[in-house]
């Protein structure tokens, strides 16, 4: 009895111990690791140096966003060495209590060289790895580490890498407690929330966007000739992106160049303000502005209620599709609007000031009116019928100097006083604001050595009460002596603008712009508002909109040959580069004469002997040519040369080019696809920038749809051989690349040629083969990933109606993958790299995923980025598919991306998309969303046009244009009804078949031939063609439209009818 008793009681004790040790655990506290004490907290440095750790302030980059977590955190960039550093840490171990750990971690996209882990002490297996995102900028990562509670594990950041982005950024690793978790359930709970919020905007109605305080920061609205170079005008009111000195620098400002209102009412004092939100000097500026823009025309409401008068502001430069010249005029134009709302009469005065920039180099910084190349300058008055104004020149210049050149400053008005040359900004403020005339300063004489004269209008006004009155301001500028000015600083050949062939210097300009202004601006309101009347969404049409600014920003130059070129982007990737602009839709359908331009620049000049179309073009177009093709930029060549036929009148230009597209696709026969099956394995270079080998979709389809164009075109030229070869080309590439790359949902890439065993009957799979170059600058596959682009052919074969290259279900199926693997609710949370286009709450499309794994080891370039001309184009193939829900639900997210508030990681400018710098070129691919809205299809020299709008067909109008004019397409249903008008504001339109949709209720009248067809402006006759819901109208003789006029057909199909 004795010994079971002391038995129990040690049995007793043993528990107590035992509940004790275990409450004493639970007590314990939960591991952390911030290093806010200056320390490493118990780390060690296993191998390598990294300099002083943790980083702290006195060691971390003052200028960079790290988002530590307080003062000190393990920054392994942040050492003498940078990325060459190499370096081990390891942990002391912890036992895990917690069910989360969380942590910092930025840096590097490294996954084998530049990471954290964490490890199980009893077998040393890694359990979590995690890298960088190629972004400093450290985001939070969680681990569930629910399995491994009450297990010893350590930690290790690893830096082995000594490359480009070869280090980590880590802080603040701690376990999570219950208060922390459920903080991130409720965040994430947020997260969810914000988001199925903002999906209810994408279908809801939308009104015009106005721009108003921290909106206006990113904003920079482009004013300027199609590729003479432009100024912007930016959120706050100030002209900045001076970029009309034949280099391109966005951050160029120019001093002393500004506007100002001066306004007495009767009987009051009088108010002097700056025309902008942010002051210069002491100058007081207006209290509020709203920026509308709806390019090409921006405007600028000023709220400021010490004036007595109400102002707008109107900037623009003339836009005039199909009006190539008057488009390309290098001028910006203000007009400012003046409303007396008071019962008193006001005096007012508009100034404008504009410094002397003559012999400026584009790039250094100006002080005021000192800058190195500065002396010399000269502002004299001019005065002719049209304007009263400034020329500012230089006369110390040559005029084959690279800085030669004029400017000008110049009113409508009448009674607009000219100030010529003044220095002392607040002498000129002094006299202004006391009288509103300046012209009391007199400064006369060439300006001295690194000195400059600013010059000055003003423009009075005395407004009755409800009186308005607008006053244009016009700024000019001819600087004529563009040259090579990226590559070889050595080497820079001169290479002129195109607008010194029409204008003999910057008063020429003015004296135009003045003598025309009523039409000039009348024509570029009536493209404005005609384009704006379309039935979609506002902000998809700004959207669409806002892509033409790229036209009149630094990426194209007309050159004073003729030759119309182009960046990638601003300053990036010059010229011309074919597979940039496979995208481009913008300037096709708007100046389709500049689009054959550059399509002549590929096909006469860039065009090998053997017919491969060199990817790049070099300047001048008199020097060798350089680079090679690339096979998707090569192939959208030829898909672009039937483009550029279809939006002629006539077939002049095909019957010129068509030796040199045959040539181009003979050359894809014979070196690429050498047992013309249809279906490409060679080396793919890409606008990856990589190659990747073996059958796809993305190039495939490309190729398929050049086979159909090509078709098509040899048709047209009678050559009815070269037709049928490429025709069973096609019908082999079709089958076999369907066969190939369909993998059940969508369509893939076969990455390396696969063994006998594995193509069973398939035996053309192993035919044509290269030898796979598998160096990472070259071979970049995406395998089983599901590519945004891998219905990019497809979109080509819409835009050109060549049909379905592909089975339609699979299409469809393709489509429906994209949006369920590739559409991100936050790029905030998700990987980017290598580089970063969307921030937190940004939703977007990443260009290719791998919903199924099997990611290749050196994976497709940019595949985890998000571009905007990628985004576009699959809106386009939505809205082609009548999925308009997708397709407004990728673009509404590009809109709210740039949005003009300013937050990382790029800025958010509406009018100017950011890819490999701002106003990317791929982004023109926008326009395409119009055509696919409209249901548009047209070809000139056939003198057809068809119509078959899905986004609002009941009543739906929309912007159109053909080969040589624009105007509205409408049509309205009701009962049994519908009413179509062909409206032409500009140009002229020949027509010989019109096609138009009617609705699945038409049917049966239809088939029945109970319908009634009547159409108006006929000269003759015309015939009905009905099949199904499509009624074909045709006219024997061709029948014009000219501005101004509209064709009206109705269609009655409720009662039978005789016509």
């Amino acid at each position: 009895m004795l010994k079971r008793s002391i038995a129990y009681s040690l049995v007793l004790a043993g528990v107590m111990c035992v509940l004790i040790a275990v409450s004493a655990a639970a007590q314990a506290p939960l591991a952390s690791f911030d290093f806010e004490d200056g320390t490493l907290q118990g780390w060690k440095v296993i191998s390598g140096d990294a300099g002083k750790l943790p980083t702290g302030p006195d060691t971390a980059r003052h200028d960079q966003r790290f988002n530590q977590h307080g003062r000190y955190f393990i920054g392994l960039y942040e050492n003498p060495n940078y990325d060459t550093a190499t370096v081990v840490l390891q942990s002391p171990p912890f036992r895990v209590q917690a069910d989360t750990i969380s942590l910092l971690v930025g840096g590097g996209y490294q996954p084998d060289s530049c990471y954290v882990a964490l490890y199980r002490v009893a077998d040393d297996k890694e359990i979590y790895r995690e890298t960088g995102r190629n972004s400093e900028t450290m985001q939070w990562r969680y681990w569930d580490v629910r399995k491994l509670h009450r297990q010893r594990v350590y930690l290790k950041i690893v830096d082995s890498g000594t490359g480009e982005w070869g280090h980590i950024n880590v802080d603040d690793i701690h376990e999570m407690s219950p208060a922390e978790e459920t903080a991130r359930q409720a965040d994430a709970v947020a997260k969810q929330a914000r988001y199925e919020k903002w999906l209810k905007t994408v279908n809801e109605s939308s009104g015009k966007i106005v721009y108003a305080g921290k909106a206006l920061q990113d904003i920079a609205m482009p004013i300027g000739g199609i590729g003479s170079g432009h100024v912007s005008l930016c959120g706050d009111g100030v002209v900045r992106q001076w970029c009309i000195f034949n280099k391109i620098n966005e951050a160029c400002v120019v001093p002393d160049s500004f506007f100002a209102i001066w306004a007495k009412p009767a009987n009051g004092k009088p108010v002097a303000k700056l025309l902008q939100q942010t002051p210069i000097a002491d100058l007081p500026a207006v209290g509020k502005v709203e920026f509308e823009g709806e390019y090409p025309i921006a405007e600028i409401h000023y709220d400021d209620e010490t004036l007595p008068v109400q102002l707008t502001l109107r900037a623009f430069s003339p836009h005039i599709p199909m009006n190539d010249k008057d488009s390309a005029i290098p001028a910006a134009i203000f007009e400012f609007t003046l409303e007396n709302k008071s019962s008193v009469a006001v005096e007012t005065s508009v100034l404008s000031t504009l410094q002397n920039a003559v012999g400026y180099d584009g790039v250094s910084r100006i002080d005021d009116i000192w800058n190195g190349a500065y002396g010399g300058n000269e502002n004299t008055p001019i005065s002719t019928d049209n304007l009263r104004g400034v020329l500012l020149s230089n006369p110390s210049l040559k005029p084959d100097d690279k800085q030669f050149g004029t400017m000008c400053m110049a009113s409508t008005a009448k009674d607009a006083l000219v100030t010529a040359q003044w220095d002392d900004l607040h002498e000129l403020w002094q006299a202004f604001s006391g009288s509103g005339d300046i012209t009391g300063i007199k400064h006369p004489g060439p300006s001295m050595t690194t000195h400059t004269w600013n010059s000055a209008i003003t423009v009075p006004a005395t407004l009755q009460p409800g009186q308005r009155v607008t006053i244009p301001i016009v700024w000019t500028w001819h600087f004529p002596n563009l040259v090579v000015f990226w590559g070889d600083p050595n080497n820079q050949p001169r290479l002129g603008r195109m607008y010194a062939n029409w204008f003999n210097d910057a008063s020429d300009v003015a004296e135009y712009v003045t003598a025309n202004y009523s039409r000039l601006a009348g024509d570029t309101e009536r493209f404005r508002r005609t384009f704006y009347k379309t039935t979609l969404p506002y902000w998809m049409l700004d959207r669409i909109s806002a892509q033409s600014s790229t036209l009149a920003s630094t990426v194209c130059m007309w050159l004073g040959d003729g030759s119309f070129v182009a960046f990638e982007g601003a300053g990036c990737c010059p010229m011309n580069c074919t597979h940039v602009f496979d995208y481009e839709q913008q300037l096709a359908h708007l100046f389709p004469t500049l689009e054959r331009n550059m399509r002549r620049i590929d096909l006469e000049v860039q065009q090998k002997p053997d017919g491969g179309i060199r990817h790049r073009t070099t300047l001048p177009l008199t020097e060798p040519r350089g680079t090679e093709p690339f096979v998707d930029g090569h192939l959208g060549t030829i898909l672009k040369s039937y483009r550029e036929y279809r939006l002629s009148s006539n077939r002049k230009w095909l019957d010129s080019e068509w030796p040199h597209i045959k040539l181009a696709m003979q050359f894809v026969l014979n070196s690429w696809d050498p047992n013309k099956d249809g279906v490409l394995v060679n080396e793919q270079w890409n606008t990856y920038d990589a190659a990747m080998y073996g059958p796809n979709t993305f190039i495939g389809t490309l190729y398929l749809a050049a086979l159909r164009a090509s078709e098509e075109m040899a048709k047209i030229e009678g050559d009815n051989d070269f037709a049928s070869t490429v025709r069973a080309v096609f019908d082999s590439g079709r089958k076999r690349l369907d066969e190939a790359c369909w993998n059940g949902e969508y369509y893939q890439q076969i990455e390396a040629k696969p063994s006998p065993s594995q193509v069973g009957t398939n035996q053309w799979l192993l035919e044509d083969w290269p030898a796979i170059n598998d160096q990472p600058n070259v071979n970049r596959p995406y395998g089983k990933g599901c590519h945004s682009d891998q219905l990019l052919g497809q979109w080509w074969a819409d835009i050109l109606d060549l049909g379905y290259l592909l089975p339609e279900d699979h299409v469809r199926s393709s489509l429906s993958a994209i949006m369920k693997h590739n559409w991100v609710k936050d790029f905030g949370d998700v990987l980017q790299q290598p580089r970063t286009f969307a921030g937190e709450n940004d939703p977007g499309l990443y260009c290719c995923t791998w919903p199924n794994g099997n990611k290749p080891r050196n994976e497709m370039l940019y595949s985890f980025e998000v571009w905007t001309g990628i985004e576009y184009e699959v809106a386009g193939l939505m809205l082609f598919e009548n999925r308009t829900s997708d397709a407004y639900k990728i673009v509404k997210a590009v809109s709210d991306r740039y949005n003009g508030v300013p937050r990382p990681p790029i800025q958010r400018n509406p009018w100017a998309e950011v890819e490999c710098s701002n106003h990317y070129a791929r982004a023109m691919s926008a326009w395409a969303m119009l055509l696919a809205a409209q249901g548009y299809k047209y070809c000139g020299p056939d003198g057809a046009l068809e119509f078959n709008p899905i986004v609002s067909p009941n009543n739906h109008s929309s912007f159109f244009t053909t080969a040589e004019g624009w105007g509205l397409f409408s049509q309205k249903r009701e009962g049994g009804r519908q009413a179509n008008v062909l409206a032409l504001e500009y140009g002229k339109l020949e027509l010989r078949k019109l096609t138009l949709h009617l609705p699945p209720a038409a049917k049966n009248a239809a088939a029945k031939g109970e319908m009634t067809i009547t159409v108006n402006k006929t000269p003759g006759s015309f015939t009905r063609v009905l099949e199904g819901t499509t009624a074909r109208i045709e006219f024997p003789q061709p029948i014009t439209i000219t501005a101004g006029e509209q064709l009206r057909v109705t269609m009655e199909w409720e009662k039978p009818m005789q016509l």
